[in-house]
């Protein structure tokens, strides 16, 4: 698909913006069942694309359903210098193989390397995932719903739910952005489309 093809091209023009562009090129090959532009960039030994090798590698076994090649992959050893995404990825994955708490060790052992917004995303990911009801709605209600409401708390609440939907955290939710009566605007607005967004989930 046109996707695919852009965020392949960007992968290697736009070092800058790699990781977001490998993102959006997993996903885009995910919805359209393409493997193409991936084996285009794993053949390609240029050194933008061959940061990414590993990561590609792995994710054509995740999409053959080679479960435990695919797991000792994530588990194995990646050069210090991967690009972030792969922890991110790594992470993403090893949930998605169904072992969540292995994710979540994973996860704190990169924990210096990562932003609080993309750790505490995968954090509670790797919670809900593993079913561990009581810490989720700990660190749900501790890191959340107790500080003042910002737009980066709002979004990471609002991305939660709608991966784990929780009716009971989505009335906290709401209470706690009615209360903190945020005007619509061009500042607010994502905060007020992700919590539409979530409602429906």
């Amino acid at each position: 698909g046109q996707i695919a093809t852009l965020a392949e091209s960007q992968t290697m023009r736009d070092p800058g913006q790699a990781n977001v562009w490998m993102r959006a090129l997993i996903f885009a090959t995910r919805q359209s069942h393409d493997e193409k532009p991936l084996r285009a960039l794993l053949a390609n030994r240029l050194p933008a694309a061959a940061v990414w090798h590993q990561l590609l590698e792995t994710e054509l076994l995740f999409r053959a359903g080679n479960a435990p090649r695919t797991r000792a992959a994530v588990e194995g050893n990646w050069a210090p210098t991967a690009p972030l995404l792969t922890i991110i990825y790594r992470v993403e994955t090893l949930t998605a193989l169904g072992h969540p708490m292995a994710a979540l060790d994973l996860l704190e052992k990169h924990r210096p390397q990562l932003d609080d917004e993309a750790w505490l995303t995968l954090r509670l990911d790797c919670l809900a995932s593993a079913h561990a009801t009581q810490p989720l709605r700990a660190e749900f209600e501790g890191y959340l719903l107790t500080p003042p409401l910002s737009q980066p708390l709002l979004k990471i609440m609002c991305a939660q739910l709608i991966r784990h939907p929780d009716r009971t955290l989505l009335a906290e939710v709401c209470a706690k952005f009615y209360r903190a009566r945020l005007p619509l605007n061009d500042g607010t607005a994502g905060g007020w489309f992700s919590l539409l967004c979530t409602a429906g989930a």
